[in-house]
C-alpha cells in the first residue's frame, strides 16, 4: 500500500487532475468560430489540431505559430502567434469543470497523505483552473508549486530543489504523479523522488522509467 512507503503525494495538474486536452479542444473550437471558420465543430479538424498540440508537449509558441498560420482568417483581428497564445491561455481555464471522481479520490487520499501540486503555467491561469475544478482546498498550501510563482518550470532541477527546501519534503517519502514523461517522471526521479506515470494507455517513451504506471490518476485508489 502507498501509505506504507510515502507520506506525501504530489500531483501534476493538466491532464492529471483536470482535463486539459478537453478544455484545449473546446478553446480551439471557440477561436475557430471567432475566425469565421465554419468547421469550428468539425471533429476531424479538431482531431488534427489536437494531434499537433501533442498533449501540450509541443513548444507552446511553435504550436501557436502553426495554428495561426493554418487557420487564422480575419485580417481585422490583431492576432499574431504571441497574441493567439495568450488568448488560448486566458480562455482554457474557463472550460475546466469539476470531476467528482477526481475530487472523491483526492479526499480519500488526504486521509492518509499530505497532498501537493507541481504544475507549469502562470499563477493566474493555474489557480483559476484549480478554482473552477473545485480542487483548491484539497492541497496543503505549503506544497503547491506553480512555475509562474517558483520562477522556473519543470523539469528544471531548481524547481524540485525549491520544493524540497520550502515544503520540507523527504524525496524518498514523496511520490510524484503526472502524465509528462520528463516533467513528472525524469525530473522528479533525478531529484531523488519516486514517480508514477499516468499513461492514458500510451506507451512510455521517457528517458527514465517510472516506479509505477496507472492508466488514469484515480486508479491509484486501489493502493490506498
Amino acid at each position: 500500500m502507498l501509505k506504507e512507503r510515502y507520506d506525501t503525494l504530489v500531483f501534476d495538474l493538466d491532464n492529471t487532475l483536470v482535463d486539459r486536452n478537453g478544455a484545449m479542444r473546446q478553446t480551439i473550437g471557440l477561436w475557430l468560430q471567432e475566425q469565421g471558420n465554419d468547421r469550428y465543430n468539425d471533429s476531424v479538424l479538431l482531431d488534427a489540431v489536437m494531434e499537433k498540440d501533442s498533449w501540450g508537449y509541443l513548444d507552446r509558441f511553435a504550436f501557436a505559430e502553426w495554428l495561426h498560420g493554418q487557420y487564422a482568417a480575419k485580417t481585422d483581428v490583431p492576432y499574431n502567434a504571441d497574441e493567439l497564445l495568450n488568448w488560448l491561455f486566458q480562455r482554457i481555464p474557463g472550460f475546466m469543470k469539476p470531476t467528482p471522481e477526481v475530487s472523491d479520490f483526492l479526499r480519500l487520499a488526504a486521509q492518509s497523505f499530505r497532498l501537493g501540486l507541481a504544475t507549469n503555467g502562470s499563477s493566474v491561469n493555474q489557480r483559476n483552473k484549480l478554482r473552477l475544478a473545485e480542487l483548491t482546498d484539497l492541497f496543503a498550501p505549503e506544497v503547491v508549486f506553480i512555475s509562474g510563482e517558483v520562477g522556473v518550470p519543470k523539469p528544471d532541477p531548481v524547481f524540485y530543489q525549491r520544493m524540497i527546501e520550502k515544503a520540507q519534503l523527504d524525496p524518498d517519502r514523496t511520490l510524484f504523479i503526472g502524465d509528462h514523461p520528463e516533467h513528472d517522471i525524469a525530473g522528479p526521479k533525478t531529484a531523488g523522488f519516486h514517480a508514477c506515470w499516468v499513461s492514458y494507455n500510451r506507451p512510455f517513451t521517457g528517458s527514465i522509467q517510472p516506479d509505477l504506471i496507472v492508466a488514469k490518476t484515480t486508479d491509484l485508489a486501489q493502493w490506498l
